[in-house]
């Protein structure tokens, strides 16, 4: 079997979706090498600078798919990607919930999981960082290491200033986690006064440092809209620039699996198409807020997107940038690139040559 064949992902998805994953991390240093993957550079068409960040296409990986800086840089660039966000890293180590964890939903292209946050915590991963020396654009995830990883947990506000007064000079830019859907602790962060505590303190740790690095929250697509209101006031008020809409999602609507295998399969996070509805709503309601506070915050959707018409369809509805996972994971290796493609057709037939003027002929309509 060749290495094309063990990457294509109808034969990584043979096997258990965590030991696919880890077969893929290993074969990842050849990949540059022995993949056909693309030479040609990007267009410059697809080029933009988001918040102070030179991306080549508006397409990035989300977080979750490298926890520990583990992928070769080499191999996203040729893949069509922008950048990469690295996480989510907690301060303290963790081994995540037991398995099995992940669950494939492959008739609605989803996926269920409920990692838990596995990594190997902030030291180690600046460590491996601070030697790597990366050129392509990445992202810092940071969340809370899980009560259920610590003998003596730390608060929310200690562990997530512990992750960046290591990590906050590393990348691109830094997202805060508000929305981990795996981790009940987790979730109090998205409360407004624990929230405004914890940017209060990242800021203050930001400016003792000198971080030049820009501030996104990631948020959830199961929030509400007056807690989603009272978190962007906060966060534009504390100098966030971005945010991430959004993570996976607690429902099971959309999902066409039966109803007796969802609940064989119990508690986790939702992602994959079945998300795209739920994601599209969460979006429209951020851009609305966004207006109204009349806060210059750079936009990166994720959730759902499964085909390149999904992300021209975040470009309208107001996204900057997008994300992708599990369509990735589902779609291939080629995946990235043809949703590249479908952008410069698109571009092409109006007679576009700039991501940012697509973007506002896209909202015209």
């Amino acid at each position: 079997m060749s290495l094309k064949e063990i990457f294509n992902h109808k034969i990584l998805h043979c096997f258990e979706p965590e030991n696919a994953h880890e077969i893929a991390k290993i074969l990842a240093p050849l990949a540059g090498q022995l993949l056909p993957l693309r030479e040609k550079s990007l267009s410059p068409f697809l080029s933009q600078t988001l918040d102070g960040i030179n991306l080549a296409s508006p397409v990035g990986l989300a977080g979750g798919f490298d926890k520990n800086a583990d992928f070769p840089e080499s191999i996203w660039k040729s893949l069509g990607f922008g950048w990469i966000e690295i996480g989510s890293i907690t301060a303290r180590p963790s081994q995540g919930q037991s398995k099995p964890r992940i669950f494939r939903l492959p008739d609605d292209r989803g996926i269920i999981n409920r990692m838990g946050l596995p990594n190997k915590g902030a030291e180690a991963i600046a460590i491996k960082l601070a030697k790597q020396k990366r050129q392509f654009p990445f992202g810092i995830n940071l969340a809370k290491t899980p009560d259920f990883a610590q003998k003596t947990p730390l608060s929310t506000i200690d562990d997530f200033a512990l992750s960046y007064e290591k990590l906050g000079h590393e990348g691109s830019y830094t997202a805060l986690n508000l929305s981990c859907p795996n981790s009940k602790d987790h979730r109090s962060v998205e409360h407004p006064e624990v929230f405004k505590e914890l940017i209060t303190t990242i800021s203050q740790i930001k400016r003792k440092n000198k971080f030049c690095n820009p501030l996104w929250i990631k948020i959830s697509p199961d929030s509400p809209q007056d807690l989603l209101a009272q978190t962007l006031e906060i966060a534009v008020t504390a100098g966030v620039t971005g945010i991430i809409v959004g993570n996976t999602t607690l429902q099971r609507k959309h999902v066409t699996q039966n109803a007796n295998q969802l609940t064989a399969i119990g508690a986790g996070g939702l992602s994959g198409r079945p998300l795209l509805t739920i994601a599209n709503h969460q979006l429209k309601v951020v851009t609305e807020i966004i207006s109204q506070l009349k806060a210059p915050l750079a936009v990166i959707a994720t959730g759902g997107i499964s085909k390149p018409e999904d992300v021209i369809e975040k470009l309208a509805l107001g996204a900057d940038a997008v994300q992708v996972y599990t369509g990735f994971i589902y779609e291939g290796l080629s995946f990235v690139n043809r949703i590249n493609d479908k952008i410069l057709s698109l571009m092409n037939e109006q007679n576009i040559t700039s991501i940012q003027d697509l973007k506002l002929s896209l909202r015209k309509k």
